[in-house]
């Protein structure tokens, strides 16, 4: 059995997350904070991974592939628990083996409560959905009430204009019109 080396250049990241070095050194700039020291060294020094780094890389590519942001990954790493002792052999794609089962216990309960978490906040915010349709409702009623109520005062307005119309003496009829503009202009 082949001994595997502790440090793997960006080049041999890539090809092991079948991804460019660039996109090695992106994911290693954007979370770096997950990854260990050498993997982000300061300015002028190589930058060298170790096996954890490359699991959560990995993590980090898987994670994007399924359509999430940074920030969500950023979330889901948080919770990430590592296996208890991480080779490559762990990342390769037709390996049937799981990382170490307390690991694997502990990232599924983290997924858990964090499943939970989300729950609970739609639940909320469905209740408040449901709140606001029926304000939205009750509103609408109310609306759909003030409207018939305007156009019962126009219909009476009209009427009382017409008859106003029909009652006055011819010799005032200039009268009457002169008031309705003097309304008008006054509303």
């Amino acid at each position: 059995m082949s001994s595997q080396p502790s440090t793997y250049k960006p080049g041999e990241v890539a090809e092991r997350l079948d991804c460019s070095t660039d996109t090695v050194r992106r994911y290693s700039a954007r979370f770096g904070h997950h990854l260990s020291l050498s993997a982000n060294p300061g300015k002028g020094k190589a930058r060298l991974y170790n096996a954890d780094d490359i699991y959560i890389l990995q993590t980090v590519k898987n994670l994007i592939e399924q359509g999430l942001k940074y920030d969500e990954i950023e979330e889901e790493l948080k919770s990430l628990a590592l296996p208890e002792s991480v080779t490559l052999t762990n990342l390769e794609p037709d390996s049937p083996q799981l990382p170490a089962p307390m690991a694997l216990m502990q990232q599924m309960a983290s997924t858990l409560e964090h499943l939970a978490q989300q729950s609970e906040q739609t639940n909320r915010l469905s209740r408040q959905v449901d709140q606001l349709t029926a304000e939205n409702a009750e509103l609408g009623s109310e609306m759909k009430e003030l409207r018939k109520q305007v156009g019962e005062i126009a219909r009476v307005r009209s009427d009382q204009v017409a008859e106003g119309k029909r009652n006055r003496p011819w010799w005032k009829f200039w009268e009457q019109d002169r008031e309705e503009e003097v309304i008008g202009e006054n509303t």
